[in-house]
């Protein structure tokens, strides 16, 4: 009993002086990488659109090691961009290659290119714990080359890799949306009163990311006309510039619709405001012009991602 008791006890002693041992040995356990977008780690689907910053932020407790990019575009033309950009021949998109990779780290031609973007890249990068890549910077490096349209897709897929050998790999699918576009039929650079009063003239107004906005600045020979156009302005400090707010004016709102203009909840929210007769407003511009007047319209569109299109029409009469 006496021989059971001392083995077990030796048994029990080496087994705390190992744990003990194991301790201090092997220190605090560091946390595997993050990927993150405004604080937030669930970013699979993100709307993208020029000017619109898309920081993401990596965080690598066990320093970063490698980290690279691959990507997938709706069309091989962005493809061509992208090879320019990449030095290491394997990373290139061919046959073999169909998503090509960017590494920030080893491609010593990426990294140029990065840091030519003001992205952290190269030796910046390398053992860093933290680090921010702003995609935008490399969206709209290659994007315009292909002419995206709305519904077109990028995916990123990041990887990132730290000195412990404790990786992470998300992907990431930006959606592209277009800006507001303006389409007049026919379309002219100036119109004569004249000539064009009794045409049909029409506006189309495409807002993928949603009409949010609506003005008409406007500018005339005709002090008689711009004072028309004042009177039709509910907000005091438009009347400077003579602008037109169809969205959020009550008065400008109530003013325009007269002329069969589509405005306030009518196009607020929408995404395509089609073929809107200017008729009447012409008609109105030939009765109260004189020979030698000139009307400007400057329509100002913004949508619910901030993004702003103007287009201006010249009406005169000779």
């Amino acid at each position: 009993m006496k021989k059971c008791s001392l083995a077990c006890f030796a048994f029990v002693a080496v087994l705390l002086l190992s744990a003990c041992g194991g301790s201090k040995e092997d220190g605090p356990i560091i946390p595997a990488p993050t990927i993150s977008l405004d604080g937030s780690s669930n970013i699979d689907t993100q709307e993208y659109f020029e000017d619109k910053a898309v920081p993401i932020k990596i965080d690598a407790p066990g320093k970063i090691a490698s980290f690279t990019i691959s990507v997938k575009a709706p069309d091989v033309i962005y493809y061509g961009v992208l090879n320019n950009m990449i030095g290491i021949a394997e990373n290139k998109y061919s046959s073999n290659v169909k998503e090509p990779v960017l590494d920030l780290i080893k491609d010593d031609k990426v990294a140029g290119e990065m840091t030519r973007l003001s992205i952290p890249s190269g030796a910046s990068l390398s053992g860093k714990t933290t680090a921010t890549v702003d995609v935008r910077k490399i969206l709209s490096s290659f994007i315009n080359s292909g002419n995206p349209e709305t519904g077109d897709e990028f995916t990123f897929t990041f990887t990132v890799s730290d000195e412990n050998e404790k990786s992470l790999k998300k992907a990431v699918t930006f959606h592209y949306t277009s800006g507001p576009l303006f389409t007049l039929n026919p379309d002219k650079a100036a119109y004569d009163l004249e000539t064009d009063a009794d045409k049909n003239l029409k506006i189309t107004i495409d807002v993928a990311g949603k009409l949010k906005g609506a003005k008409i600045q406007v500018t005339s020979t005709n002090t008689v006309f711009l004072s028309m156009v004042d009177a039709m302005i509910g907000v005091e400090a438009n009347k400077t510039n003579h602008i037109l707010d169809i969205v959020n004016d009550p008065v400008a709102v109530s003013g325009v619709k007269n002329f069969g203009i589509p405005t306030g909840t009518e196009i607020k929210g929408q995404t395509l405001i089609k073929d809107v007769s200017l008729l009447q407003l012409l008609s109105t511009l030939a009765a109260t012009s004189a020979s030698g007047s000139s009307h400007s319209f400057k329509l100002i569109i913004s949508d619910e991602n901030e993004r702003e299109k103007a287009q201006t029409v010249v009406f005169s009469k000779k």
